[in-house]
């Protein structure tokens, strides 16, 4: 809906600058956008004696705005003024009355704006790297889409680091982005003590290395674990396979975040170290692809796994890629398993992070059960040793960390639906570590002796159903009542 303090700055800005060379005019509609952004930017750069003008708020911009007082009373340029009244009504603050007075009410929305950003609202007046947060289109209130928790990192991060000179005001949004995870990682690096000018935001050597020295763990406080948490914190939605369980920012490690990092690891198949923050959790938290030389196997990805790419993973060591079914809960990367994809996983050797749970889609869905299958289907014929030696040969581990020896019920109730219907289609051949005692709920092999007469039988079903898709077990509805029989039958036997 259009504003009319909106449109009033945009028609001001055009009749003001609408000469200067470089000026781009903003349309005057009403609309707060990067366009009135822009044109204020280029204003404000036509005041400062910069020529020609451009749209981007740049280091010559800070340098000049630098090189003279703070914007405040008595600021002798009106229009400069005027400019910082229309940029806060075009970012939902009061403005003033347009006159290029720097009134009490103006200052009184510099010192909200700085507030809400999380920086020293100590006094209205407004330094170069506020004035460059006022002419963009970020914003820094909650918005719709954002988390309380995300914005608490943001604002920590503007508070602790707006001084430093290569860090500039982040929103205060609540939504986690590229730009939140960049200026997390220059928290870090300044942390570690690498110059301003070399604090890129990148995961470089220099980072890496600082970081292996930094583990935390349950009691430490300080800087690190503020960090830490906030990495934690922003990556918190993803923690959701077998518990809501989420975390926010903190300055100590407690037992809750204690707990998040143990189903991190569990869910990013790291090593497990009691809940400590370790390099390769460091890593998994930070960047898509983690520490190549950690001890997992485990890549997180945003990109749709073609088999070219899945076999140059499994050639760079990782077993297991993050694609799911449907996108995280508040991610803003696109995950999602798309058509074909994952069979081009699974060729290549590959398997995929768990799924987030949907009760009632989960047990119908074709892709994920298809997958289950064919992640058992695809190691049928691998050897190795077993549950029982003279008569089951293991071919296939799931998560094995995920699942300990001894351990019972890993398994949600629908998932143990889908496993017991996918054991009865293969006849019985195939046998689960959840039926063994003691327990490997992770594993499945062969249960039957070389030579079975089965074995020739559900080989060829297999091939079969490799030729068909949408066929044989797992892609079939699981809660039919045949299928349950035939499923319980089998459990009954086994037990």
């Amino acid at each position: 809906m259009a504003d009319a303090k909106v449109l009033a700055a945009q028609q001001w800005v055009n009749s003001t600058y609408g000469a200067v060379p470089g000026y781009v005019r903003c349309p005057e509609n009403g609309l707060t956008g990067w366009s009135t952004m822009y044109a204020l930017t280029m204003g404000l750069q036509h005041e400062l004696g910069i020529a020609p003008v451009s749209a981007s708020f740049g280091p010559t911009t800070l340098a000049r705005l630098a090189a003279r007082a703070d914007i405040a009373e008595p600021e002798p340029n009106a229009n400069i003024k005027k400019i910082v009244g229309h940029a806060l009504f075009c970012k939902g603050y009061w403005g003033g009355d347009g006159s290029g007075v720097y009134g009490p009410g103006v200052g009184e929305s510099v010192m909200k704006l700085k507030e809400h950003a999380g920086i020293d609202a100590s006094n209205g007046w407004v330094q170069p790297k506020v004035f460059k947060a006022l002419l963009c289109m970020d914003a820094y209130v909650t918005v719709s889409g954002g988390t309380d928790r995300v914005r608490t990192v943001q604002r920590w991060l503007n508070s602790r680091y707006y001084s430093r000179p290569s860090f500039f005001i982040g929103p205060a949004d609540g939504v986690y982005s590229r730009d939140v995870q960049k200026s997390l990682m220059k928290g870090i690096q300044y942390e570690l003590g690498i110059p301003d000018d070399q604090a890129t935001g990148s995961f470089g050597p220099g980072t890496q290395a600082g970081l292996k020295a930094h583990t935390v763990k349950p009691g430490d406080s300080g800087v690190f674990v503020e960090l830490f948490s906030g990495a934690c914190a922003l990556n918190s939605p993803i923690v959701k396979e077998k518990a809501n369980v989420e975390v926010g920012f903190r300055s100590t490690f407690d037992s809750e975040l204690k707990d998040w990092v143990e189903e991190f690891q569990h869910f990013s198949e790291l090593e497990q170290r009691d809940g400590v923050g370790d390099y390769a959790t460091w890593a998994q938290l930070l960047v898509s692809t983690g520490d190549p030389n950690r001890k997992t196997a485990a890549c997180d990805t945003r990109f749709a796994i073609t088999r070219a790419r899945a076999d140059a993973l499994f050639q760079a060591g990782y077993r297991v890629v993050g694609r799911y079914l449907f996108d995280p809960p508040g991610s803003t990367l696109d995950k999602e398993i798309k058509p074909g994809e994952l069979q081009d996983v699974f060729a290549a050797g590959l398997s995929v992070f768990p799924i987030y749970q949907d009760n009632a889609r989960r047990l119908q869905d074709f892709t994920y059960q298809q997958g289950f299958a064919h992640a058992l289907n695809a190691h049928s014929c691998a050897e190795g040793y077993g549950f029982n030696r003279d008569t089951v040969i293991y071919f296939a581990a799931i998560r094995a960390l995920r699942y300990p020896l001894g351990a019972r019920d890993g398994l949600f109730p629908h998932e143990l639906v889908v496993v017991r219907d996918i054991l009865a289609d293969l006849e019985g051949v195939v046998q689960w570590g959840g039926d063994s005692t003691p327990a490997k709920e992770s594993h499945f092999g062969i249960a039957v002796r070389p030579g079975d007469a089965r074995l020739r039988r559900v080989a060829s079903k297999i091939r079969g159903w490799d030729a068909t898709p949408g066929v044989g077990a797992g892609a079939t509805d699981a809660l039919a009542p045949g299928r349950l029989k035939a499923a319980k039958a089998l459990a009954a036997d086994r037990s």
